[in-house]
């Protein structure tokens, strides 16, 4: 068994956070900065055009249905989940795995898409989520409270 591991993880809908954003963006070549990159309209207009089918805005009802399935998996896997918010752009986690963080995240997401599938909210052919997601490692309790608070109680930006 792996060690535990303290998880903050991120990851947003398809299409709603594209390179050349003017919140800032980072390309998986770079360091991975937040907001490294600024605002490029242009870039981000092509991106527009290159995807396969309209961003993903995940609705009250799809909210709920990956909310559900993301206390499924830690259920499942006997992870302890410590915060949670599924927006309508993105999804928030704060969560100790057995697991590297990479395989707590795939897991999530799969999860999520299942879900949303089966409950008839999203077609076949769409994709859901965007590749990869923010990955912070929590060392202490106190990182683990701040990071729960902010997951629970910050209000700003789509709900």
């Amino acid at each position: 068994m792996d060690q535990p591991g303290h998880y903050f993880i991120t990851w947003t809908t398809y299409g709603t956070w594209l390179h050349g954003d003017a919140r800032g963006w980072r390309n998986r070549k770079d360091d991975f900065y937040p907001g490294k990159h600024k605002a490029d309209p242009l870039l981000e207009q092509r991106r527009r055009r290159q995807l396969k089918h309209a961003p993903i805005r995940l609705t009250p009802e799809m909210r709920v249905a990956v909310d559900a399935a993301i206390r499924e998996v830690c259920e499942f896997r006997g992870w302890q989940l410590h915060a949670l918010n599924v927006r309508s752009n993105h999804v928030h986690v704060v969560v100790t795995a057995d697991k590297p963080v990479d395989d707590v995240l795939r897991d999530f997401k799969a999860y999520g898409t299942r879900r949303l599938r089966r409950n008839g909210l999203l077609p076949a052919d769409h994709e859901v989520w965007t590749e990869g997601g923010d990955k912070v490692f929590l060392h202490a309790w106190a990182d683990i409270e701040q990071c729960s608070h902010y997951v629970l109680h910050r209000q700003d930006g789509p709900r």
